[in-house]
């Protein structure tokens, strides 16, 4: 099994939690939870999505579950987010959260397999409708807040 024990509380991937004061990885919060963290801004998007990252990295040549990682977009999208819930522009409790989307999902303009060598460089030029939903809801989150 590779389950590792948590690291030191002085590790950037842990976040001390108030009340009872224990450390909790961030992979391990509930999404809820995560997002109040980034609400508040306890914490950036940019360390969750670096933190979540890691882990990929850490423990994804083990487990071969992602066909592809686009970390520079997700770090993009993350200092984006940042940016606008600093502005007070806050879209809703996904709002910052790292997601990843399954490679049977049409992502435009990314590498998407759907699981079968034959469509290794297939490049979709539209989004699935569940990753355009995902986007819009978003958007539509920002303005309702207003």
């Amino acid at each position: 099994m590779l389950l590792q024990p948590p690291p030191p509380a002085s590790s950037p991937r842990c976040w001390r939690g108030t009340g009872e004061s224990m450390n909790t990885e961030l992979h391990y919060l509930e999404l809820l939870e995560l997002a109040e963290l980034l609400r508040k801004r306890e914490i950036t998007s940019v360390e969750a999505t670096s933190a979540q990252l890691e882990r990929i990295a850490q423990l994804d040549p083990h487990l071969a579950s992602y066909a592809l990682v686009t970390a520079e977009e997700a770090l993009a999208r993350a200092v984006a987010a940042d940016a606008e819930i600093a502005a007070g522009k806050y879209r809703g409790p996904l709002h910052g959260v790292p997601v990843g989307v399954k490679d049977l999902f049409y992502t435009k303009s990314t590498r998407t397999a759907g699981g079968m060598s034959i469509y290794h460089d297939f490049c979709p030029s539209e989004e699935a409708t569940a990753v355009a939903r995902l986007e819009r809801r978003e958007r539509s989150s920002s303005a309702n807040s207003r």
